[in-house]
């Protein structure tokens, strides 16, 4: 991963789910986040100097894995695209949101 001039950090979460993860949709996907991963995000929007990518992979019973999305500074995506939960900090793509643009067959989240 690769951004001009801006130095990368790169998050995976994984979903664990039954079944074949090729199922898996954006919208069926939720993952924990700390507080202090939260910061980091918040942060790398706000820097001139990072770019924070956030990868959401589904994991199928037989271990095969899926990318399911690819977030590009998730942080600016809250509250209109992502749903954060505050108390757990539970992070899942809004229901009212339109699919997103397709990426090499992916979906691809950026901030409007």
């Amino acid at each position: 991963v690769f951004c001009k001039d801006k130095q990368v950090l790169l998050e995976v979460k994984a979903m664990k789910v039954q079944g074949d993860p090729l199922k898996v949709r954006a919208t069926d996907f939720s993952c924990k986040l700390s507080k202090n991963e939260l910061e980091v995000m918040r942060e790398a929007c706000e820097s001139e100097s990072e770019y924070y990518v956030m990868l959401w992979v589904a994991i199928g019973e037989d271990l095969q894995c899926r990318v399911v999305a690819i977030l590009r500074q998730p942080h600016l995506l809250i509250p209109a695209s992502l749903s954060v939960q505050p108390s757990e900090f539970t992070v899942k793509v809004a229901t009212k949101m339109d699919a997103p643009p397709m990426n090499g067959g992916l979906p691809s989240f950026m901030p409007p």
